[in-house]
């Protein structure tokens, strides 16, 4: 295997490795807070406050998960009364995702261990390390979407969604 392929290969490794030891770290901040959920549960609470009424389906890609398991995921959060679902505004068939005062209150709590664990993440990189990362890190993120639209036809820097993408610093 030559070299640009292993250090391609060991990149593709950190993002994953980072990404499982990220969640693990999370999910153990979460307990060790009694915030009394799982990251992506935590997650979702935090799309919601950041995507008002969006959808099951909307929640699901943002959140990464499918849409089965983002159905679990809504149980959950309506059962310990967190979130609540409002007609939506141009279909009766549609789901409408609300996160409830309750729920803002544990998504403090759970944006509270996220800062956190991200703080003991970035260590003692200085202040222009962690711009330059997160800078990276969102170039890195454009590279891909750019890739995912040309496959889909759909020009490069096109805008879309409603809203931009939260940067790390909004959504911590």
């Amino acid at each position: 295997m030559n070299e640009e392929l292993q250090r391609l290969q060991r990149i593709g490794w950190l993002f994953r490795a980072v990404n499982v030891a990220f969640r693990e770290a999370i999910d153990a901040a979460l307990k060790r807070d009694g915030v009394g959920l799982a990251f992506s549960q935590v997650s979702t609470l935090s799309i919601l406050d950041t995507y008002p009424g969006i959808n099951g389906a909307q929640l699901a890609r943002h959140n990464m998960v499918t849409p089965q398991a983002m159905t679990a995921v809504l149980r959950l959060l309506v059962q310990k009364k967190l979130i609540e679902r409002r007609e939506h505004p141009d279909s009766q068939r549609a789901d409408s995702w609300h996160v409830t005062a309750r729920g803002e209150q544990v998504l403090g709590r759970g944006r509270a261990s996220f800062a956190a664990v991200t703080r003991q993440m970035l260590g003692d990189m200085a202040s222009d390390q962690v711009d330059a990362l997160e800078s990276l890190l969102a170039s890195c993120g454009a590279s891909l979407e750019d890739s995912k639209s040309n496959r889909r036809g759909i020009r490069a820097g096109a805008p879309r969604g409603r809203k931009a993408q939260p940067s790390v610093k909004s959504l911590v």
